[in-house]
């Protein structure tokens, strides 16, 4: 997960479940479907190359399955309505 194309966070991340815990993606008509919280932080070295590639003064977040990973086939990314965490994707900046 590249911030400005800056590398910051890379996992592999299992399949997502369907059970009760989803309930956010019932109620939006879904079957249940719920993923996992992810975190990354970015200090000192790196949050200064992140800052400096921000030529535009703007943050890019890419969540992306990189081409030559094995496991192929999607990523969802699940917002403040579906899923079981009520929480956008988001980024916080502590300069």
């Amino acid at each position: 997960m590249p911030l400005n194309d800056i590398p910051v966070y890379e996992a592999t991340l299992r399949n997502h479940p369907y059970d009760a815990r989803g309930v956010l993606s019932y109620l939006r008509g879904g079957r249940g479907a719920y993923g996992y919280l992810a975190h990354a932080f970015a200090e000192g070295g790196l949050l200064a190359q992140i800052v400096n590639s921000a030529g535009d003064g703007f943050l890019r977040l890419r969540c992306a399955v990189p081409e030559e990973a094995l496991a192929q086939g999607g990523l969802t990314i699940c917002g403040a309505e579906c899923g079981r965490y009520p929480v956008c994707p988001t980024v916080i900046v502590e300069w």
